[in-house]
């Protein structure tokens, strides 16, 4: 069951498993940090708490890095538990669509 946990942006842990390959989008980062100044309430990162690896950002990266930029140290994330095959699939369903 996932839940709402505020999180250390310094304590998630980034993994190649959980991020589509060549994703780094500036420009929209730069977006998304317009959009914080602004106050938009922006989707919660989803994060996965996987056994032995630690806790796994796999939806919402920009979003994170978008806060961090802005000079948050923590951020209210969407926590759920999981193995490293259902973060793998969590990261694919939350990317299918994606296009950046």
């Amino acid at each position: 069951m996932a839940k709402t946990v505020c999180l250390k942006i310094r304590d998630l842990v980034v993994h190649k498993l959980a991020q589509a390959p060549d994703r780094n989008d500036q420009s929209h980062i730069g977006e998304l940090q317009d959009a914080i100044q602004a106050g938009v309430k922006l989707p919660k990162p989803e994060v996965m708490e996987v056994e032995g690896i630690g806790l796994v950002p796999f939806n919402g990266h920009h979003t994170l890095e978008a806060w961090e930029a802005e000079g948050y140290k923590e951020v209210d994330c969407t926590v759920t538990k999981g193995t490293m095959d259902d973060l793998r699939m969590a990261a694919a369903e939350a990317n299918k669509d994606q296009n950046a």
